[in-house]
């Protein structure tokens, strides 16, 4: 220390270097760590990336899910920054520059049979399975090149995956028409890769997404069917329909009150726009009514999408002669009652039955939806009785048909034997009613059908309950039980009649349950 002479310019030069090295080796940490910093980010905006382009992708319509509409409908759904040319699909987001492709193409399980696969949909292999050493190997920063689907490559940079779906058509497993797949399109396989240029380490990211097939809305939609709620009220004997579509259909069916009535015209895959003409004839073909007519559209599966309706009301003639009248003396309950067949019109307003005494017309009772009705206090006297139908114009006015049905009273009319063994049980909140069939006598008729009669519960029933409380009847004389299932959890009275041809009522059985 009290050597005056300093240090030497070794010692300087030594102290310097040791200097140096340290700064090196602390600017190689900074920098190693800047690497390690953008690295990680570019990473994580990659994989930020790619999961908003699988988001994206689920929830474009399935039907939307093709080679040549998948990379339009993701782009239009919300990365809107992106473009197409020659650097590929290309994102820009915090400095870093981001190539996407993405890919999607049906798959045919085979658990439910396999069917014919059409060109240019299914997939090459349909496993999507590779290693991920393979894929590192070709798309990593130091990749070999070459192509592999399930690696998601994209060499023309057009934005979709390179070879993924088969350029023929094939067909899996047996192709006869016993055990052929109808609708193989099972499920989309979509494959996303993501690729970035900052950073170090893995500079790709890639996910492969299955999407099972919807149902019907897989099928292309019936977007407009038109014209919409047609009146026709002339003599023609068709209509046509024009059925626009979302997509190309394989076919497109128009139906009238479910059935089947017309195969429409348009080229297959191609048109959009399809002309549907429904011939349904005359009166006697299709009587007039409102019919509901729905167009529906179907893939090459038969898949159908989301249909469409409308109406359409044939009002081309005045309501055809009532059929099936029927007309008697009902002493169970002092009236006379006509009853006749419902008409085979669909667009009858009411029915109105007549007493006729020479010109004139007597008796008079009107329904709007029932197929029966009486009148008290009516001499029988061998008279006729007379059904009208009723329908309206276009206008809504209301027409009388020109025709009528009619039936003569007889002069007796007698009623069958009443039934027996009526039993009431019950069963899931349903009261059903049994019986026996009235017993056989020459001087009386058989029961053409029987009647039930039915109130709520109260004291004690009378023997012969009113007319009002008459509830439905069954189809025949065959018929012996009656199911109640409007029962409201409450208890009821029950009245049984068998009823003739010419409407006489036997004496009634009640029960109650």
């Amino acid at each position: 220390m009290n050597d005056e002479r300093g240090f030497t310019i070794i010692e300087v030069l030594a102290a310097a270097m040791i200097l140096v090295v340290g700064l090196l080796g602390t600017l190689a940490l900074i920098e190693g760590a800047n690497k390690a910093t953008t690295a990680t980010k570019a990473r994580e905006g990659g994989n930020n990336l790619q999961r908003e382009v699988i988001e994206l992708a689920r929830s474009v319509p399935y039907q939307d899910l093709l080679p040549g509409r998948v990379v339009p409908a993701i782009r239009d759904a919300g990365i809107a920054d992106s473009s197409l040319g020659s650097d590929g699909w290309t994102v820009t987001r915090r400095g870093v520059n981001y190539t996407i492709s993405v890919g999607a193409c049906s798959v045919d399980d085979a658990t439910d049979r396999q069917g014919v696969r059409v060109a240019g949909r299914f997939c090459t292999t349909g496993s999507g399975q590779t290693s991920a050493e393979q894929c590192a190997a070709l798309l990593g920063p130091s990749g070999t090149g070459g192509n592999n689907p399930d690696c998601g490559t994209d060499g023309n940079r057009d934005g979709e995956v390179d070879g993924l779906v088969a350029s023929t058509q094939t067909c899996g497993g047996s192709c006869t028409a016993a055990n052929r797949d109808l609708t193989p399109d099972d499920y989309k396989r979509v494959i996303t890769l993501v690729r970035w240029d900052r950073g170090e380490g893995s500079q790709f990211s890639i996910q492969t997404s299955t999407i099972p097939n919807p149902g019907f809305s897989a099928g292309p939609r019936v977007l407009t069917l038109s014209p919409g709620n047609v009146m026709r009220d002339d003599q023609g004997e068709s209509q046509a329909f024009t059925v626009t579509t979302s997509r190309p259909p394989a076919k497109v069916q128009l139906f009238a009150d479910g059935s089947l009535v017309a195969t429409c015209s348009g080229t297959t895959l191609v048109s959009t726009t399809w002309t549907c003409p429904w011939t349904y004839g005359d009166t006697l073909a299709t009587p007039d009514g409102t019919y509901v007519v729905t167009a529906k559209a179907l893939d090459e599966y038969n898949t159908v999408g989301q249909s469409r309706s409308t109406t359409i009301q044939l009002n081309r003639q005045l309501p055809p002669a009532v059929e099936g009248v029927v007309v008697g003396e009902n002493a169970l309950h002092g009236v006379i009652e006509v009853a006749w067949r419902a008409s085979r019109d669909g667009d009858i307003e009411r029915y109105e039955a007549y007493r006729v005494n020479g010109s004139n017309l007597l008796f008079h009772c009107s329904t709007t939806s029932k197929t029966t009705c009486y009148a008290a206090g009516v001499v029988n006297n061998e008279q006729t009785y007379r059904v009208y139908a009723f329908d309206a114009d276009s206008a809504g006015t209301a027409r009388r048909s020109t025709a009528y049905g009619e039936a003569v009273a007889a002069a007796t009319n007698p009623a069958p034997e009443p039934i027996s063994n009526l039993v009431a049980t019950s069963s899931n909140g349903a009261t059903i009613l049994t019986w026996a069939a009235p017993n056989q006598n020459g001087n009386r008729p058989d029961a053409d059908f029987y009647r039930i009669y039915r109130r709520p519960a109260a004291g004690t029933p009378p023997a012969i309950p009113n007319i009002s409380w008459r509830y439905d009847t069954t189809g025949s004389g065959m018929e012996t039980t009656f199911v109640d299932t409007d029962t409201d959890g409450q208890q009821w009275d029950y009245w049984v009649t068998a009823v003739g041809l010419q409407l006489a009522e036997s004496n009634p059985v009640r029960v109650r349950r």
